[in-house]
C-alpha cells in the first residue's frame, strides 16, 4: 500500500467539496490522506468555510506527496504521518466532519476514538463501503441506538456512507 494510488473519483470528490461547504465545517479530520486528492476537495471547501483539514497517512512518502499536490494547488492541510490511533489522539477542536479513506478495519476505532470530539450534527463520510453491507463499522453506525442517522450512497467504483451524529452516544 506504500505505493498504491487510492483516490476517490471526481463524483466522490465533488460530493465531499458539496457537504464541507453545505454544513459549513471548519475543523475536517481525514484518515488516509493517500497522495492528496481527497484532501484537495476537502481543502478547498475548507478554504470556503474559513476552516482548515488535519490529515493522516500512515506512509511518509504519499504524505510528502499530497503537501506537495496542495501546495501546487495552492491549498494546504496539517498531514500527519504515523498510526492515526496516535497522531489523532488527545484533546482537539470539535470535529465538524470526518472522512474515512484509509484502512476499512480503523474505521470504527478511528470513530470510536474521535466521538468525543464530534460535534452535534457533524457529518461522518466513510468511502469503500461494501453494498453487502457486511462491515463493523457500518453495523455500529447505522444501529438504531447509535446515535448516528446513516445512508448508503453509490458512487460508480464503490460505495460511500454518509452519517450525521444526532447525539452523543
Amino acid at each position: 500500500m506504500k505505493t498504491a494510488y487510492l483516490a476517490i473519483g471526481p463524483d466522490q470528490g465533488r460530493f465531499l467539496y458539496g457537504q464541507v461547504v453545505a454544513c459549513e465545517a471548519r475543523t475536517i479530520v481525514e484518515f488516509g490522506s493517500s497522495f492528496g486528492i481527497s484532501t484537495l476537495y476537502l481543502a478547498a471547501a475548507a478554504a470556503q468555510t474559513g476552516g482548515h483539514v488535519i490529515g493522516t497517512e500512515y506512509h511518509e512518502a504519499k504524505a510528502e506527496r499530497a503537501r506537495a499536490t496542495l501546495s501546487d494547488a495552492g491549498l494546504d492541510a496539517d498531514i500527519r504521518v504515523g498510526d492515526a490511533r496516535e497522531t489523532l489522539s488527545g484533546p482537539g477542536a470539535n470535529i465538524d466532519l470526518l472522512f474515512l479513506d484509509g484502512a476499512k478495519d480503523l474505521y470504527l476505532p478511528i470513530l470510536r476514538l474521535l466521538e468525543p470530539r464530534l460535534a452535534k450534527g457533524a457529518l461522518i463520510i466513510a468511502d469503500n463501503i461494501p453494498t453487502d453491507r457486511q462491515m463493523p463499522f457500518l453495523t455500529a453506525i447505522a444501529e438504531p441506538a447509535s446515535g448516528y442517522a446513516t445512508s448508503l450512497i453509490r458512487f460508480g467504483k464503490g460505495g460511500m456512507s454518509c452519517s450525521v451524529r444526532l447525539s452523543p452516544v
